[in-house]
């Protein structure tokens, strides 16, 4: 609402050198206060235009929080009336962000709510720092006078800002009283009379302090304002002078010479003006002012003294510093954001533009600044469109569009944007751009998967289901109605529920509610009712799908069929009935088999003993009356029952294989070998061996059977090269070509081979390839090794050729991490 302005004179008299009046602070035009409505609501809107009509407000509207920023941006507003309950962003969350930027954090915000009427929804609404809380429907009337409130107080602040005009319009009054107050002295006539009565006056109720001083500087008027400036009464006459006030230059430094300006002008008669100081008042506060001295002329054009003012611009200073925060925060702002922005100049040409976009497109300032937009733009028609509605005043909000980067790659992007006008004069728009391309692709890819899965769910044999995070069902897969008969409306929802059998209905549904409730997987078994109207069991399965932020967006169900399986479990649950009968038996057995090895080690060994005893005690005692032949036969005898023994012991080995129990761990191998190749070493003392154990990898077994398999695997090695005058021995390892999970080691000799025609015999129990005359052993070595192997879920066989060696490998899980 506009002011009449006040007249600039009112005594009605103005000679030909009076300057003219100056208009008072309260003579300038405020304009309408600026007030920002948000709701998206447009008839809320309405209502609250129609409650606030005053010429005195311009009422601007914004449908969402983006809107509501980008105004904020824009615009200075005396209040804000928010709603809370928006789409994207609550009133809460645009107030924090109000609240948290300089330039808006002092912005009054009424938030208007018809939801939030709770006391901690209150408490919540004032700890965002709101000054006031309303329910709707609001009491017009109530409304209008909080809003006329801090209307007032917006009015006062531009009042304070209108003064700092009001000082510069001073300093001109100044210079225009120096030439008045010159021109009177030199006049001596009844027009000085009345020009000094008038600059008495003037004088007097000056907005600044004023001294006058004599041609020694020496204080002999000031003016009221003075003293309050000051901060204390100067003694006119008692050479008190203009010098006695402390001034500090803006760096903090005292001004050399306080007097020195003073004199400069006492002797020159130039005007010193426009003097940026501060004062040092006698309480030790500081006060910034403008100092200005102008010399006093008597008729004859000698200087007679000085006039002193003293401007207080602290106000003026607060409001300097204000704008300037205000516009580093908006350049911090621009520069800072996490969207990209620029500013487009009415022809088209941009003119400004953030680090951001220019990191999003990939060009320098210089080769975007400058440029007509439209260059960066895939489809020309939408730009134009985009240029023609902007040039039209219209605010464009997620704009779609093309951008084109540096590296010939192409943006989808979201554009925000309005036009900054200043008297209706097109100055330049103001762009927010958001890309999202990798939205869109997501978007896309998300179309894509979905058609996938659904062609995939309609042809797997399982039932499948999507539901919303409420629990409602949208969607079956194509075997759910082939299996129920059912249509697409009648399972919409929790139609699903007409299909169960209700002896479990009730179950089921409360136990899908509860999953609901506390968001976690869900899983129930229960019968459905199919086409034919008989029931099958079937097992359900369902999980939540959630977003980046965690929140559930929908659930992903399926149901198995499970009737055969339930039937088979009872059919198994009365086989492991018969099973658990059949292996106590067998532990039965297996005791009494263990009773009946032992039994018949002991009685087997037994004879033997005897049988090597009394050959000794026959061979020591009557070795002398014995012939070659006699000795001969004696040694046969007892190598014989030394055979049985070993072959006895052998047999007793093979048999407690199957029965023992293993403990798995990781087992070195390569040490393994070694503690196997030592203990054989000693007993071929004397022998030329040429033994290489390679770096052996780890393996996962039982480490007493596979030091076991060394042994008698190496055993054979030493046994089958006896006849070479240097035997060659080598131990290493190779991958598993079957499986990345084992490990294959070997062992390869120079001995005497074998045909391997014969290769299937080497691992049974008895079975030899060579002589027992040439090589000793009982054949149970090999069979009990396969049997060791494989207890290890491993494999063995040997390649050889005959009079030139052979190679046994064998493979074993790899040790675990």
């Amino acid at each position: 609402m506009n002011m009449d302005t006040i007249p600039a004179s009112t005594d009605g008299q103005q000679s030909q050198h009076h300057p003219a009046a100056m208009a008072p602070a309260y003579a300038f035009h405020g304009g309408p206060i600026n007030i920002l409505i948000v709701d998206d609501d447009p008839k809320n809107l309405t209502v609250l235009e129609t409650v606030l009509d005053n010429p005195g407000y311009r009422l601007v509207r914004a449908g969402s929080a983006d809107q509501a920023l980008l105004a904020l941006v824009e615009e200075e507003f005396a209040l804000l009336i928010l709603d809370i309950r928006m789409p994207g962003m609550t009133g809460f969350e645009l107030a924090q962000l109000i609240k948290e930027r300089k330039k808006t954090s002092r912005v009054p915000i009424i938030f208007l709510t018809a939801y939030y009427n709770e006391d901690q929804h209150v408490l919540e609404g004032y700890g965002t720092g709101a000054v006031d809380y309303l329910h709707k429907p609001v009491n017009p009337a109530i409304l209008r006078s909080k809003v006329a409130v801090f209307a007032e107080l917006h009015s006062k602040s531009r009042a304070l800002r209108a003064e700092v005009t009001e000082h510069r319009q001073t300093a001109e009054q100044l210079r225009e009283l120096n030439e008045t107050l010159e021109q009177r002295v030199t006049e001596r006539t009844e027009a000085l009379r009345l020009s000094e009565e008038r600059y008495r006056m003037l004088f007097e109720t000056a907005p600044m302090a004023l001294f006058v001083c004599d041609r020694n500087a020496v204080i002999q008027h000031y003016n009221r304002r003075a003293v309050e400036l000051w901060g204390r009464e100067p003694i006119c006459g008692v050479e008190q002078h203009c010098g006695s006030v402390k001034l500090w230059l803006p760096d903090h430094t005292l001004l050399p010479h306080a007097l020195s300006p003073m004199v400069e002008v006492l002797r020159t008669g130039i005007p010193a003006t426009n003097i940026e100081v501060s004062i040092e008042r006698p309480d030790g506060s500081c006060v910034p002012v403008l100092v200005n001295f102008a010399a006093l002329k008597g008729a004859q054009g000698e200087i007679t003294g000085a006039i002193t003012s003293f401007i207080d611009i602290a106000e003026r200073k607060r409001v300097e510093e204000a704008l300037s925060r205000s516009e580093r925060n908006l350049s911090d702002f621009f520069d800072n954001a996490s969207v990209g922005l620029h500013w487009v100049g009415p022809d088209g040409i941009i003119l400004k533009v953030n680090q951001t976009e220019l990191d999003l497109l990939g060009y320098n300032r210089e080769e975007y600044v400058g440029r007509h937009i439209a260059e960066f733009h895939v489809d020309q028609p939408v730009i134009q469109d985009i240029l023609e509605r902007l040039a039209g005043g219209e605010t464009l909000r997620e704009c779609p569009a093309r951008i084109r980067c540096k590296d010939g790659s192409i943006l989808d992007v979201l554009i925000n944007s309005n036009v900054l006008f200043e008297d209706g004069k097109f100055i330049h728009t103001r762009c927010f751009t958001r890309d999202i391309t990798d939205r869109k692709r997501a978007e896309e890819a998300l179309r894509e998967n979905e058609e996938r899965f659904r062609t995939l769910a309609d042809n797997v044999s399982q039932f499948a289901w999507t539901a919303d995070p409420t629990g409602w069902i949208f969607w079956y897969n194509r075997r759910w109605y082939e299996y129920t008969g059912t249509t697409f409306e009648e399972m919409q929802g929790w139609g699903w529920e007409k299909v169960h059998h209700p002896d479990h209905l009730d179950r089921v549904a409360e136990k899908w509610r509860q999953a609901l409730a506390i968001g976690e997987p869900w899983e129930d078994t229960f019968p459905l009712r199919g086409l034919d109207g008989t029931y099958r069991w079937f097992l359900s399965r369902a999980l939540p799908i959630r977003d980046a932020e965690g929140r559930i967006v929908r659930w992903f169900g399926t149901n198995t069929d499970i009737n055969e399986l339930r039937e088979t479990q009872a059919t198994l649950r009365e086989s492991e009935g018969r099973l658990r009968e059949q292996g106590l038996a067998l532990a039965e057995t297996n005791k009494e088999l263990e009773g009946f090895s032992y039994s018949v080690s002991h009685d087997l060994r037994a004879p033997l003993r005897t049988i090597d005893a009394f050959s000794r005690i026959l061979e020591e005692d009557h070795g002398a009356h014995l012939n070659a032949e006699a000795h001969r036969c004696l040694t046969i005898v007892r190598k014989a029952a030394a055979q049985a023994g070993e072959l006895i012991d052998d047999l007793l080995e093979f048999s407690r294989l199957g029965r023992q129990g293993m403990n798995f761990s990781s087992v070195e191998m390569a040490d393994l070998a070694r503690e196997a190749a030592d203990a054989l070493m000693t007993m071929h003392d004397g022998r030329q061996i040429d033994l290489i154990i390679g770096d052996l990898p780890s393996c996962q077994g039982d480490r007493r059977l596979l030091k076991l398999v060394w042994t008698n695997l190496l055993m054979n090695a030493f046994k089958y090269t006896k006849y070479r005058n240097e035997a060659k021995i080598e131990v290493g390892w190779m991958p598993n070509d079957a499986s990345a999970e084992a490990v294959t080691y070997y062992i390869k000799d120079n001995g005497v081979g074998f045909d391997m025609k014969y290769v299937h015999k080497l691992f049974g129990v008895f079975q030899r390839l060579h002589q027992k005359e040439d090589f000793d052993g009982t054949g149970v070595g090999l069979a009990i090794v396969q049997r060791i192997v494989q207890r290890h879920g491993g494999r063995i066989w040997g390649e050889g050729k005959v009079d030139s060696g052979a190679t046994f490998s064998f493979s074993v899980p790899k040790a675990t991490a």
